[in-house]
């Protein structure tokens, strides 16, 4: 090919690419001016962060408004819509983007964008409603995913971060052994130790869905000494859970069968002040053993097993032991066996370590 025609095609992939550029200018400002472009994700905010907050009544008024208005809407976004029940939130706030705190009773499309209409009448532009705090990414959780990508960073790895196609939270190759890291941030909340769901039918009254072998730890818990289902069937008979409730997991094997499920061979605890990190699993066989950090053994682990929390939306939370936890990450330097990969300084002398045996 001669330079001319070279030239001829740079030139013609050049305009291709402005023009690209150029749409997607456009497309992204006609999202945020909340036009028709913006129907799709409208939709997807209402379905997910409005409707589960609206009555029956506001859920029908809203149903209408969207079904008698021509939004460029696919076939699956129609059904979605016209699937929806009345959510269990009713009555729930939502923030707007100017620090109020508002209660939506319905939506209507004006000019062709979605509006949510207020108890009191103000209709305000959907791109002016925040997600409910509860779908927000709390500033702890934030936390949490910084220490994972620091741990990676210390250790020449990857973090799973929040949409986690690895099992566990950090993933990295110490000379020719794999790390699999859990990170844990203790504040003034706990951490979760896992997490399956809970369900009522007819046939089978109240039972767990999730891993297997979270589901066998779970179905161990005890309220007052009665195991969780037992309980369950006798006095949410209905299939209602009207606020939360609390079974301890102790001498379950809820700790142990967690990790298991996300095959973890170290964990590391943090808070505000440092952290401690551990080995985790069969000693014998760990392939860190005796590299200067501290191995927590199956009795360390179960020390662990704490609560599982049921909601009202059917998760059934695992929560630790929370003085047994916060014990062991604040242990770091005690013995001199273990130390806080997530310290730079400790990772690379460890590193060094790990590689020289």
């Amino acid at each position: 090919m001669d330079n001319k025609r070279k030239i001829s095609l740079i030139k013609e992939m050049a305009r291709e690419q402005n023009l690209r550029t150029m749409n997607f200018l456009i497309n992204e400002a006609t999202l945020k001016s909340g036009t028709k472009g913006s129907d799709s994700r409208s939709i997807g905010h209402f379905v997910k962060y409005v409707a589960p907050y609206l009555s029956h009544v506001g859920l029908e008024m809203s149903r209408n408004n969207i079904n008698d208005t021509n939004l460029n809407l696919s076939n699956s976004q129609k059904e979605k819509i016209n699937s929806l029940v009345p959510g269990e939130k009713q009555g729930g706030s939502h923030e707007t983007t100017d620090g109020r705190n508002v209660q939506i009773s319905h939506i209507k499309i004006i000019n062709g964008s979605m509006h949510g209409v207020t108890h009191t009448g103000e209709e305000i532009l959907f791109s002016q409603l925040k997600k409910p705090k509860e779908f927000q990414t709390s500033n702890t959780t934030k936390g949490a995913f910084e220490i994972e990508n620091k741990l990676a960073g210390n250790l020449g790895g990857v973090a799973a971060g929040p949409n986690r196609n690895a099992l566990a939270d950090v993933h990295a190759m110490v000379g020719n052994k794999e790390v699999k890291m859990e990170s844990k941030y203790i504040g003034k909340s706990l951490p979760k130790f896992g997490q399956i769901s809970i369900k009522h039918t007819e046939e089978k009254g109240w039972h767990f869905l999730g891993h297997d072998d979270l589901v066998e730890a779970a179905k161990k818990a005890t309220v007052n000494g009665v195991p969780i289902l037992d309980h369950l069937n006798k006095n949410h008979s209905e299939g209602k859970i009207e606020r939360n409730v609390r079974a301890s997991t102790k001498n379950t094997g809820a700790t142990r069968a967690y990790f298991k499920v996300n095959g973890a061979n170290m964990l590391h605890l943090h808070g505000k002040n440092g952290g401690s990190t551990f080995t985790i699993g069969d000693e014998k066989d760990h392939p860190f053993t005796n590299t200067g950090i501290r191995h927590l053994s199956g009795k360390h682990l179960d020390d662990l097993d704490g609560q599982l929390v049921l909601d009202v939306r059917g998760s059934a939370i695992f929560r630790p032991h929370g003085e047994n936890l916060r014990g062991l990450r604040d242990s770091a330097g005690r013995d001199g066996t273990t130390r806080n990969l997530h310290d730079k300084g400790h990772a690379g002398s460890w590193i060094k370590h790990v590689e020289s045996q």
